[in-house]
């Protein structure tokens, strides 16, 4: 917000990753040296990572490149004994059936592994159009064939490779987010990827290492920006995909992208940001982003500032250090700050009462550091816990007047969850206090 407005910034977050990624935003170079890096980047380590998805052509048998794979889960029907995957369900209203004997299937029906069901590729010997799709039980024959020999054949491949460059496997931390993780069996950040995208990824995070330090800043901050859309978190809805954020959800259809393909694509809306940042005459801006918590800045004297903006966590709902693992541990800056987190969550013995303590810490630390005057803006929404009016109680306890209280504001581009569920807030909440 300073930054778009050309004024001085300070920045404070406890998550590392958090840190690490603002300050990127911040100081992103001119789109051309993104461009540049990204381009040495592909002409080092990119015929490694396009072997990984090679295939071949069932038009031309010329080559052809993996744009991305289907794989379901394999379930079974408790009726039946019916073997089939998560792709084959077909749904009767709400409720979810066997494709063979029209049983109800239960909620969380009991998986038995994973199986690649299609490919999506594109020829790379002119054959118009030059994408397409088949699957193993495909009407053309040739395309099955091809399919089960070269698809297949890659994946088998792959898995018997070993990953030639360092990658993180520190172990997820025990909490509300993470038990959908132990749930499938995923302990580790490195199982939270499939074999091909986790050795693809770790040759670019391998590569991005040897770029030059302003390259290796912009690099990195692209490739944190790939990695939740190259994990098994990636879903596959025709015409689309996507992930659902705030949670671990590993949707029982999934995509599996072409690493290189995917950062391409985040590097082109990087380098066009960026552009579009540096055209303003005030970028980068007069900014500091460090690793600090607001229940304690001691860094900034009394009556230092003339806005503060609050995007405090709501109580249960978003797990940051729980969440930001997966960065935190390819960025290598995994530490135990949840203990510090402010949030409410029986997993980790973090009470409702230690969540008001610490959110009247924060308010007593920016009613000190607002001038006389001053004004903090905070967005909250969380109709649960009764934890809104716990919260307004305490910044007025600190001293603040409430110029406005939770007016809605509604964003450009709505998640998953709010486009598809009718119960899910459309809008973000905005209170205005005051320091008098």
């Amino acid at each position: 917000m300073a930054a778009m407005m050309g004024r001085s910034g300070i920045g404070i977050d406890r998550s590392p990753a958090a840190v690490f990624i603002s300050n990127g935003a911040l100081n992103l170079p001119p789109g051309t040296e993104i461009r540049k890096a990204w381009s040495r980047l592909v002409e080092t380590v990119g015929p490694d990572i396009q072997a990984l998805y090679a295939t071949s052509c069932h038009r031309c048998r010329g080559p052809a490149t993996v744009r991305y794979t289907v794989i379901a889960d394999l379930l079974k029907c408790p009726d039946c004994g019916e073997e089939f995957t998560a792709a084959d369900v077909y749904k009767k209203g709400r409720s979810r059936r066997c494709s063979d004997c029209n049983a109800k299937l239960p909620r969380s029906p009991k998986r038995f592994g994973a199986r690649a069901t299609e490919t999506s590729a594109q020829c790379e010997s002119g054959c118009k159009p030059a994408i397409f799709r088949r699957r193993g039980d495909d009407a053309d024959p040739a395309a099955a064939r091809f399919f089960h020999e070269y698809d297949l054949g890659k994946v088998r491949d792959v898995g018997r490779m070993d990953v030639s460059c360092w990658y993180p496997d520190d172990r997820f931390p025990s909490g509300l987010k993470t038990a959908e993780l132990f749930g499938r069996g995923i302990r580790t950040t490195s199982a939270l990827f499939s074999r091909r995208n986790l050795m693809a990824m770790a040759l670019l995070r391998h590569a991005i290492d040897k770029l030059p330090q302003r390259q290796w800043e912009a690099m990195l901050f692209c490739f944190t920006a790939a990695l939740t859309s190259t994990s098994l978190k990636s879903q596959h809805v025709e015409g689309g995909g996507g992930y659902l954020s705030g949670m671990y959800y590993i949707p029982p259809v999934r995509k599996e992208r072409n690493a290189l393909a995917s950062m391409g694509r985040i590097v082109s809306q990087v380098a066009r940001g960026a552009d579009e940042m540096h055209s303003t005459g005030n970028f980068p801006p007069e900014t500091w982003v460090g690793l600090g918590s607001a229940t304690d800045l001691r860094v900034l004297r009394d009556d230092a500032i003339d806005l503060a903006f609050l995007d405090p966590p709501y109580s249960d709902k978003i797990q940051f250090s729980e969440l930001n693992f997966v960065w935190e541990s390819w960025l290598g800056l995994v530490e135990d700050w949840g203990s510090e987190e402010i949030v409410i969550n029986r997993v980790r013995n973090k009470s409702p009462k230690q969540w008001r303590d610490k959110m009247g810490q924060v308010a007593d630390e920016v009613y000190r550091v607002l001038k006389p005057g001053g004004h903090a803006a905070l967005t909250y929404d969380d109709p649960r816990h009764g934890t809104w009016p716990v919260l307004l109680g305490e910044f007025e306890r600190a001293g603040f007047e409430t110029v406005s209280a939770g007016k809605p504001f509604t964003v450009r581009q709505h998640t998953f969850v709010q486009r598809r569920s009718p119960s899910a807030s459309r809008a973000d909440s905005l209170t205005i206090f005051r320091k008098p």
